[in-house]
């Protein structure tokens, strides 16, 4: 069932036009805006977020992320390593690339050092997924990346996705996948 929803929701994503992305985009900054303002995270908050895979149509939220970067908040983005991510600084957005890990994945430079575990405690995770349901259930791409890494970290966890991502549920759940605390999209927040 999840292979079902997955490859659906990645169609769909793909299949959005350009107009409608860059709209979803801003309208899911607007979102993320008014989240902030409930949150009121100290000045130098830790928020753990993603670059998009442009080949797949993920939410950009960049802008709004370098916002909160030139504000003091400190901004780690994922890095691939093997089977595993490590969450890494990035004081200027220059030091993302594209790397040959995953292809057309966004990740901070090699040279930058990455927290160790017993230091993954953020005041705030935006976490990509390609569905999600009500009750804060995700499917990813099916690696298990994220679950891995989720399951190692404290903090307030925010998928982040389009409307049109969102299902009204997700089976089977495995123990091993890690539950949203919110879902984020262009509409709104699902709790």
């Amino acid at each position: 069932m999840k292979d079902i929803i997955r490859n659906q929701k990645k169609l769909e994503r793909k299949k959005m036009s350009l107009y409608d992305k860059q709209k979803a985009d801003f309208e899911l900054g607007q979102s993320l805006a008014e989240l902030l303002g409930w949150l009121e995270l100290p000045e130098n908050a830790m928020i753990f977020a993603f670059a998009p895979l442009e080949n797949m149509n993920e939410p950009d939220l960049l802008g709004t992320l370098d916002m909160l970067r030139e504000n003091g908040c400190r901004i780690y983005f994922p890095r691939i390593v093997g089977d595993e991510i490590e969450a890494v600084l990035v004081t200027d957005f220059e030091q993302l690339v594209v790397t040959d890990s995953v292809a057309g994945l966004v990740e901070p430079v090699k040279a930058l050092g990455s927290l160790g575990d017993s230091e993954l405690s953020f005041d705030l995770m935006l976490i990509p997924g390609v569905a999600f349901d009500q009750k804060g259930n995700r499917i990813g791409y099916g690696k298990g990346y994220f679950d891995k890494f989720l399951a190692k970290c404290e903090g307030l966890k925010v998928g982040i996705g389009f409307d049109l991502q969102v299902v009204p549920k997700i089976e089977p759940v495995d123990v091993w996948d890690v539950k949203m605390d919110l879902i984020l999209t262009e509409k709104g927040i699902y709790r």
